[in-house]
């Protein structure tokens, strides 16, 4: 019986290296949602324009104020833990994410409808 050495499989080029849990990983998540929603709308996207911190900050959908939700969510650590999940934030153009920064929750939502075009 003769042995055949088990085939190896070449790895396709790494993609970008990030850490989940930093602002850098988030925000390479966030420009790859953003891509992938704006290409099945047939829309045009710019991953990389996503990526650039002067253009894109990332927001964060529920301001840091407890008290506003505290009905929803009445334990402040949990509070902040779900503010700070992938779920809660976006990406938005700098000048709009410092002109909505702090207003509650159900009024950013009217604000914007998708990510600004690259």
């Amino acid at each position: 019986m003769t042995s055949h050495p088990t085939p190896r499989i070449k790895a396709a080029s790494s993609p970008p290296t990030w850490t989940a849990g930093t602002p850098s990983g988030f925000r390479y998540l966030l420009a790859r949602a953003a891509a992938y929603v704006e290409e099945a709308c047939q829309r045009p996207h710019d991953v990389l324009a996503y990526l650039d911190r002067d253009r894109f900050h990332i927001e964060h959908l529920w301001a840091n104020h407890h008290h506003r939700v505290e009905e929803e969510i009445p334990d402040a650590v949990v509070f902040r833990s779900r503010r700070n999940q992938l779920g809660g934030l976006g990406l938005l153009m700098g000048r709009e994410n410092s002109s909505i920064n702090d207003l509650p929750l159900h009024d950013k939502a009217g604000f914007r409808s998708g990510p600004a075009r690259p």
